[in-house]
């Protein structure tokens, strides 16, 4: 991460913001666009909401739009595009860099002895998807279901 420089991922950033205006006139998606630092995305206006439909084409045209922009592809910078519910925002990195950060940062654990609990299903590129290239991933659908899960690995470890 620390050689992905500045104008790459910003050139990246203004790609994703562009394609998300497109999406906006496209599918006529009553959208706000948030850029952050490290992120771009929309999210509904007040008192709107959008459809499952409108959310995944979003992802899916500007993930393909990312990935075929010259400059994204000089630039070398991973980033995620994800549907986040009620909205869609394309990060720079990805998850896969998070949980080896956070391996690295916990003194070099393996991928083996890494579980990340997620909730992403899709194959499309979401984060939690991505998660996946760094280690065993379990999928959840609710924070009920990690709670059962961690139930289940205590009590694992205890018959052990």
């Amino acid at each position: 991460m620390h050689a992905w420089s500045e104008p790459a991922i910003q050139s990246l950033l203004t790609v994703a913001e562009h394609a998300f205006r497109s999406c906006i006139n496209t599918l006529h998606l009553p959208a706000e666009i948030l850029r952050k630092e490290r992120a771009v995305g929309i999210y509904p206006k007040p008192g709107c909401k959008f459809t499952r439909e409108q959310l995944e084409e979003t992802v899916l045209v500007v993930q393909q739009v990312v990935e075929m922009s010259p400059e994204v592809i000089e630039g070398g910078i991973p980033f995620c595009a994800f549907n986040g519910g009620n909205d869609v925002f394309v990060d720079i990195g990805d998850k896969s860099l998070g949980v080896q950060g956070c391996q690295k940062w916990f003194g070099g654990v393996k991928a083996a002895s890494t579980l990340h609990v997620g909730d992403q299903f899709l194959s499309g590129g979401g984060n939690d998807f991505k998660a996946r290239s760094a280690c065993t991933t379990a999928w959840i659908a609710s924070p009920t279901e990690t709670v059962i899960l961690l139930d289940e690995m205590i009590a694992f470890g205890m018959r052990k």
